[in-house]
């Protein structure tokens, strides 16, 4: 049986004593183009820990997957070669303090992962997502085509692997394929 999760911050209450990394002041909203945009050109980001420590998925004011070296590895290992992935490396500090490489996650290829006629949609955007079998099976990790933001999903095998690693900050919530 096919099934596939998104991956979604812990619920505020339980995040708490995560914190948030935010980018340097005047750093773009976008400074991450839409997925199935390839980045041509990035240089590390350096950005700063506040409110909390640090998290495998962190939360940050830039609105992009930001994942630790562990998340990273895990993804990295167990993808699809079907999934196509792009990695922007960024170095997150403590003030003062420690700092640990992470990396945004980034989607530079659309996936046609979408049913159209049992997803809502407006005005070409994805409102609620209802997955084709045909076009998830054989992806691992995938996004929602065209959008910014958090939206990721991935397969029962990536979910069991990242729970079964201890990671911090993220939940899951089945998705729904019609």
């Amino acid at each position: 049986m096919l099934r596939i999760y998104r991956m979604t911050y812990i619920s505020e209450e339980k995040y708490a004593p995560y914190g948030v990394a935010y980018a340097p002041p005047g750093t773009s909203i976008s400074l991450l183009p839409p997925n199935g945009t390839r980045v041509d050109s990035w240089d590390c980001l350096h950005m700063e820990l506040r409110d909390g420590a640090f998290a495998d998925y962190l939360a940050n004011n830039v609105g992009g997957r930001l994942y630790s070296q562990a998340l990273y590895e895990i993804v990295k290992h167990n993808r699809s070669p079907n999934d196509k992935l792009q990695w922007l490396e960024t170095v997150v500090s403590i003030p003062g303090g420690e700092s640990r490489r992470y990396y945004f996650l980034h989607f530079p290829q659309d996936c046609p992962v979408i049913n159209e006629k049992e997803s809502l949609m407006h005005m070409g955007r994805v409102v609620k997502p209802v997955f084709a079998a045909e076009g998830i099976r054989g992806h691992e990790i995938f996004g929602l085509p065209g959008e910014y933001g958090l939206d990721t999903f991935v397969s029962v095998r990536l979910k069991t692997l990242i729970q079964r690693s201890k990671i911090t900050g993220i939940a899951f919530s089945k998705a729904r394929i019609g």
